[in-house]
């Protein structure tokens, strides 16, 4: 499984959001507001906050030192942190063998995801927070340094809401449970207050408090990993066949906890609600999932001595690791064949004050690649207007009003899908084609 990880993390850096965080994180290291970072494009125009700032400089920090193959490798790292968490999740509630099965088929569920992006930070952090919430449920002990943590989180990635909702879930399933009276009650609810205010306290707590989604939502239904998918998704099938056995499971032998109705229940309704948090779905069914199956495991298990287990689990994940190190230098020198690499003699002599129509899988690239080049949008949608990106979005689909938001883009060049209906609508207005190729096509305007 570890070796799984280092063909996923070996490859070079496909992902089109990658790009735009690494912007985000040298920017800060060279001085950028934490704060009040301000548009990074020409084209941006709203006063926005960053809510991956800590990662994005975690990432920066390792190109820097190791150029793109540490990027790669700071994912290989990462996909080992978060397989180990899910095993020793899973481990202290089931033997050796169900733990194995059950973290196998979590990470396959989130397989889709794990890309170098801080959402991986916070598949991370669920994890570990979701097991302290078990052990609270076990022992009714509050863990104070969840507060903490959930302030680091909110430095990390947008989903650091996750921890005080989580906390809240298990309130209200304990309450339910009768296994909490007023008195007992108490700490729980202060330790919830505590992580809330350590949110406050971070630089842009008290923005991430008032707006904890931020504006991509309002476009979400533009952006592919948001729609629902469906069972053809290997993943999603995953997800949902780890729902199904626990609830099978709970049908012949019963559950008799209101708290795991409402874990189970969210795990199932997020690996429903779309691709992006289909991986969320899955670390909260996965205990579960594990419990389930060992209740069907045989029960002659061969004994794996405990420290055996651990040499077998760290010995294989160290290995993994320095066969990352030794792959990366050489099969992530470069980012993936998916970008327009082979425009880059046309795109680094447009003019500086000449804007691009890009694709939005593009923008990121773009804005690392060429800094200097005025692109009309990329995946760092909080620092543009709602209405901005939706006029955007629509004239990339040849919908209505897209010649109104090329002439108000001021564009002089387009670099699109091939099958693009702006290519063709572009084309109808003199725009003539530079180059093609990599499924794209370079136009110009008639004025260039």
């Amino acid at each position: 499984m570890f070796f799984s990880m280092v063909f996923i993390a070996r490859q070079p850096l496909g992902n089109p959001d990658t790009w735009w965080h690494l912007v985000m994180g040298h920017a800060y290291l060279d001085g950028t507001s934490v704060r009040h970072p301000g548009p990074m494009s020409p084209l941006g125009t709203e006063d926005w906050r960053s809510r991956d700032w800590l990662s994005q400089v975690l990432m920066a920090l390792f190109d820097d030192a190791f150029g793109l193959p540490g990027v790669a490798w700071l994912l290989g790292l990462a996909l080992v942190v978060l397989f180990i968490a899910c095993f020793r999740l899973c481990r202290r509630l089931v033997p050796f063998g169900p733990a194995v099965v059950a973290t196998g088929l979590a990470f396959f569920s989130m397989i889709g995801s794990l890309s170098p992006r801080p959402q991986v930070v916070s598949f991370i952090l669920l994890v570990v927070t979701l097991g302290a919430l078990l052990r609270t449920a076990e022992d009714l002990r509050p863990r104070w340094w969840l507060a903490a943590l959930t302030a680091v989180w909110a430095c990390s990635h947008g989903l650091w809401f996750l921890s005080p909702g989580l906390q809240l879930v298990f309130l209200l399933g304990l309450v339910m449970d009768r296994r909490l009276g007023r008195k007992s009650l108490r700490p729980h609810v202060l330790l919830l207050g505590v992580s809330v205010a350590a949110v406050a306290l971070t630089p842009n707590g008290v923005h991430l408090l008032t707006h904890p989604t931020g504006p991509s939502m309002d476009i979400a239904h533009y952006i592919q990993e948001y729609e629902p998918t469906s069972l053809s998704f290997p993943p999603y099938a995953a997800a949902l066949l780890m729902g199904f056995v626990v609830c099978l499971t709970w049908a012949r032998r019963g559950n008799g906890s209101w708290l795991s109705v409402m874990l189970v229940g969210l795990g199932i309704f997020l690996a429903l609600y779309g691709g992006r948090t289909i991986p969320l779905g899955a670390i909260l069914l996965a205990p579960f999932f594990a419990r389930a199956i060992n209740t069907w495991w045989p029960k002659t298990q061969a004994f794996v001595p405990l420290a055996t287990e651990r040499v077998v689990v760290y010995g294989s994940a160290l290995a993994a690791l320095v066969a990352l190190a030794l792959m990366v230098p050489s099969s992530a020198a470069a980012p993936d064949d998916y970008f327009p690499t082979s425009y880059d003699s046309q795109l680094s002599v447009i003019p500086d004050d000449a804007v691009l129509i890009n694709e939005l899988g593009d923008g990121g690239y773009l804005a690392w690649k060429y800094p200097d080049l005025r692109i009309v949008g990329d995946g760092l949608t909080d620092q543009y207007s709602v209405e901005w990106l939706e006029s955007w979005f629509k004239a990339r689909l040849g919908e209505p009003g897209w010649d109104e938001f090329v002439q108000r883009s001021g564009a002089d060049y387009a670099l699109l899908d091939d099958s693009s209906p702006l290519r063709l609508g572009l084309m109808s207005l003199g725009w003539s084609i530079v180059q093609e190729g990599q499924d794209r096509v370079l136009l110009t305007s008639p004025d260039r």
